[in-house]
């Protein structure tokens, strides 16, 4: 394996980016894919996100600027419980709920 994801020798994956300017909020630069001659759907304004997964970048950042992880950290993807004194068990699930190590 080389490393790549290709599905009929054509990179198959893709993203958006909106970047703003943080001191006037205008936006700066809008992306919404790899190449909108073979694909015209807009991620950057179209695809719809579930909160937690807009949300994770803003975490990881936190993680990131207080010494947590560094951009190396590996993470781990396996079933987490947090107990709550008084309350339900907390077991964040993964959409698929499986886990793949």
């Amino acid at each position: 394996e080389d490393g790549q994801t290709k599905i009929a020798g054509q990179p198959k994956g893709e993203a958006a980016l909106v970047a703003s300017d943080p001191s006037s909020g205008a936006i700066r630069v809008m992306v919404g894919g790899r190449d909108y001659s073979k694909s015209p759907y807009n991620r950057a304004v179209m695809a719809r996100r579930s909160p937690g997964s807009a949300f994770k970048p803003v975490v990881f950042l936190a993680a990131l600027d207080s010494g947590m992880v560094s951009p190396s950290t590996e993470l781990i993807d396996e079933e987490v419980i947090f107990e709550v004194e008084g309350q339900q068990d907390y077991r964040p699930q993964n959409y698929s709920r499986k886990y793949r190590g």
